[in-house]
């Protein structure tokens, strides 16, 4: 037989008995509970992240598909036909460069971009540009109104001119895409 503990030390024992149950419960248990927590919150923070930006989207969609016909947003160019506003597309892009002090050398239509309800028709142009001026045309394109996007923009060093060889002065052979959405006509 054996003899008993003494009753201080019964009770000591028990209680750090007791402290490890509870230890080994909540590294069993409340930590990966826990760190369960963290995950599905920051999954639903994402989430919510993600339907905001669909929500942005999906409105911009609706304004687009819904405008009136007198185009408040100016969000369309502005024209009885397609030809029409094409030129006028061709003139805002010329104006804007001209306003950064830059001259389009040559401009070309391009083919369309048919995405339901709207279609896009855009210019190609290209010009001879510093990189300051190139910012200032890409700003002015993109923020103005009727809404214009730049689907492309090749830039490359400017060829050799002259007997020098090179222009040194940093200028830039520049081709933009640039496009406009219009009212797609119903049929």
């Amino acid at each position: 037989m054996s003899t008993p503990l003494p009753p201080l030390l019964s009770r000591s024992l028990a209680v750090v008995l007791l402290a490890a149950i509870v230890a080994g419960g909540f590294l069993l248990v409340a930590l990966p509970l826990a760190g369960r927590f963290e995950t599905v919150r920051r999954e639903i923070d994402e989430k919510r992240s993600t339907l905001g930006r669909l929500g942005a989207i999906k409105a911009a969609e609706l304004r687009i598909s819904g405008a009136a016909e007198g185009d408040p947003l100016q969000l369309f160019l502005a024209g009885d036909s397609e030809s029409t506003m094409l030129a006028g597309l061709q003139s805002r892009v010329a104006e804007i460069a001209n306003l950064e002090g830059v001259e389009i050398r040559s401009a070309r239509a391009l083919e369309a971009i048919d995405r339901d309800p709207v279609r896009f028709i855009g210019v190609e142009v290209q010009m001879t540009a510093r990189l300051e001026q190139v910012q200032g045309i890409l700003i002015a394109l993109e923020s103005g109104e009727p809404y214009l996007y730049v689907e492309r923009a090749d830039l490359a060093p400017a060829a050799a001119t002259g007997a020098e060889g090179a222009t040194g002065s940093g200028d830039l052979d520049v081709r933009l895409g640039v496009f406009g959405a219009t009212k797609r006509k119903k049929s």
